[in-house]
């Protein structure tokens, strides 16, 4: 369970990240 939370959160923060680098492109 627990490495499943590990990877659902840094899943998140990739997508986070990536997002946030094409608003920064825009």
């Amino acid at each position: 369970f627990k490495l499943m939370l590990f990877v659902l959160v840094d899943g998140w923060t990739l997508i986070m990240g990536s997002l946030t680098a094409s608003f920064a492109v825009l």
